[in-house]
């Protein structure tokens, strides 16, 4: 006898939802969906939850390169721009000792991601 197919979880979606109340496991690993954050002077931004650190994450650019070193024939903004890496950078509620400009998180949303394939 196959295993029967355990039902989807409850998945809150397209809610703004206070990070005092954090995602769930199930939220926090939901395979096809992106959580969005509310993130205090900068907007928002695509990132991540770990229920096991209780740690929101955002995904940004950041300039990535302590190699100085002029390259011939480009500008420093080109320089810049050709060394940016994306980086999961830690985010933290509002009142805790490290929450800052750019990275006090406030809300969190769960929306399905669009699908890969045309209709």
């Amino acid at each position: 006898m196959k295993n029967a197919q355990q039902p989807a979880p409850d998945l809150r979606l397209f809610t703004w939802i206070p990070v005092a109340t954090p995602p769930t496991p199930e939220e926090a690993l939901a395979e096809d969906h992106t959580l969005l954050l509310a993130i205090q002077n900068i907007g928002i931004a695509q990132g991540a939850y770990t229920p096991e650190k209780n740690q929101f994450y955002q995904h940004c650019e950041r300039y990535d390169s302590f190699d100085d070193e002029p390259v011939p024939g480009w500008t420093r903004e080109q320089q810049i721009n050709n060394y940016l890496e994306w980086e999961m950078e830690e985010v933290y509620p509002e009142g805790h000792e490290e929450a800052d400009w750019g990275t006090t998180v406030t809300h969190w949303m769960l929306v399905p991601n669009p699908p890969t394939e045309p209709a």
